[in-house]
């Protein structure tokens, strides 16, 4: 199972992707290739979820990947033991939403 947004792989017990909040389907369609590049890892979702938003202003797209308990189950815990949220942006945009996130506040 693969989801549409994000393009993970999940196991075939896993029908919904709680990261981009959409239903998983059983193949990805052809789709224009999109390299995605980490920009920081948060300790939870809350301050995963900001930094994507002051993203989104920018018209910025993003998304954001978490743990395996987050990811498979929906549990999205400030900061659950061993928790983390990665922030993710296309390659092409990397440089200016590494500025946006470097003067960002959020204490993580």
């Amino acid at each position: 199972m693969f989801c549409p947004e994000c393009q993970s792989e999940f196991t075939s017990d896993v029908s919904f992707c709680n990261d981009c909040n959409v239903s998983l389907v059983e193949t990805l369609p052809e789709l224009e290739t999109v390299s995605w590049s980490p920009i920081k890892e948060y300790l939870g979702y809350i301050p995963a979820e900001m930094a994507k938003a002051a993203l989104s202003d920018e018209n910025i797209p993003s998304f954001i990947k978490g743990d395996f308990l987050s990811t498979a189950y929906g549990i999205k815990a400030w900061d659950a033991a061993g928790g983390k949220a990665v922030l993710f942006v296309p390659e092409e945009f990397f440089e200016k939403a590494t500025s946006i996130i470097e003067n960002f506040s959020v204490n993580n």
